[in-house]
């Protein structure tokens, strides 16, 4: 439900809706590709993202989240 502010007392979880694109940072050996909930390959478009997620340490990953932005 969407409202002004979120909800007080421990009682609550909510999560902020954020207006970006769903995206999934494939990290694999020898490469990184970005993927977006439709399947396409975004890698070229988010660049910096997946050069951020080779830096990780991890062989292999999948990191699912949203990119946004947060200023003007």
């Amino acid at each position: 439900m969407l409202v002004d502010k979120p909800p007080k007392g421990r009682e609550w979880a909510f999560e902020v809706k954020w207006d970006g694109y769903r995206l999934a940072a494939h990290i694999e050996p020898g490469r990184v590709r970005i993927i977006t909930r439709g399947g396409y390959d975004w890698t070229d478009r988010f660049s910096a993202i997946a050069a951020e997620a080779a830096q990780l340490g991890h062989e292999t990953m999948i990191l699912d989240g949203e990119a946004v932005v947060l200023d003007e």
